[in-house]
């Protein structure tokens, strides 16, 4: 949500984040503490592809990471492993952000497959703790006074400003008193050495 942050550091977060999920495979069928990593990977890696995926695509074909990140057939490994079922009760505007951003994309980013995945999971999931996504204008009344020169607010798209489901969602969050700030799919730091090793994620190869 940094301004400063430019694309080329968003590529190597998402990497970070799908490198860990990829890692996270193979434990994850036991289910417990490994399928919760893997799951809270694969929606931190949505939550980043649906904000500042365009920027990643744009970069297709002049750098190898965001190259890998763009694989359909990687996305259709992580996404349809019918085990773990990563997109089960995922944030529903996640979703269908996600699709907007996969729809755009030329070539796909995603197989048929897989993005009919994605649309029906966005249908039946029920995610109320995420309802504040985009998170716009930042919830923090006293931060956000500091933050202003540096907050970059959602940008929105075609599908979310029509689709009508955010006031709705917003309006049955406020009335059950949850905080926006405790939506955050993953908190992550912005440094390029904390993404690569000091979190838990594999180096970057």
């Amino acid at each position: 949500r940094c301004r400063a942050v430019d694309a080329a550091l968003v590529a190597l977060g998402a990497e970070a984040l799908f490198a860990h999920a990829e890692a996270c495979v193979g434990p994850a069928a036991a289910g417990g503490a490994p399928l919760k990593r893997f799951k809270a990977a694969v929606r931190g890696l949505l939550y980043v592809f649906c904000f500042r995926g365009d920027e990643v695509l744009a970069r297709r074909g002049w750098e190898a990471r965001c190259d890998a990140l763009c694989d359909a057939n990687r996305w259709a490994a992580l996404l349809g492993n019918p085990a773990l079922d990563p997109l089960r009760n995922a944030p529903p505007r996640v979703l269908r952000e996600f699709a907007a951003v996969a729809r755009r994309a030329a070539p796909p980013l995603l197989d048929a497959a897989s993005l009919k995945r994605v649309s029906v999971a966005s249908k039946c999931a029920s995610a109320p703790g995420y309802a504040f996504f985009p998170f716009d204008p930042c919830p923090l009344r006293k931060a956000a006074a500091k933050v202003e020169g540096l907050y970059r607010e959602w940008p929105g798209t075609r599908e979310s400003d029509s689709d009508g489901s955010s006031s709705e969602s917003e309006s049955d969050a406020s009335g059950s008193g949850r905080s926006p700030t405790s939506c955050s799919p993953v908190a992550m730091s912005l440094s390029r050495g904390s993404l690569e090793n000091g979190h838990g994620f594999p180096p970057r190869r």
